[in-house]
């Protein structure tokens, strides 16, 4: 036997989260992105195409993470609260920009 024991990888979350699944809560289906976690109970930014969610005005981003879609994207000024069990991840062609990284940082660590 060596002298190091052999240490457990433990899973990590981090980057753009989706909910694919049908229900009545149309902001489940509104992509998320999370900094790196261990868990799967984590706090999350949510991005939206609207400026308004629930009559509360969104923070527009920079950029569009997503460089095939044109439209503005905004994010919700409160952190989430979610499952991450219960959304798959998606655009690895996603990306933020320095200054969208920043505010969804300082969103999360409300």
């Amino acid at each position: 036997m060596g002298l190091f024991k052999k240490m457990k990888k433990v899973k990590q979350y981090k980057g753009f989260y989706k909910n694919f699944h049908k229900g009545k809560d149309k902001s489940m289906k509104h992509p998320i992105w999370t900094k790196k976690q261990r868990t799967t109970k984590v706090k999350v930014a949510q991005l939206t195409h609207s400026d308004k969610t629930r009559g509360v005005k969104n923070i527009k981003l920079y950029k569009n993470p997503n460089r095939h879609d044109p439209k503005d994207s905004y994010v919700r000024p409160k952190p989430l609260i979610v499952d991450l069990d219960k959304y798959t991840k998606i655009g690895t062609k996603w990306r933020l920009t320095r200054k969208d990284k920043k505010l969804l940082l300082k969103i999360i660590n409300q």
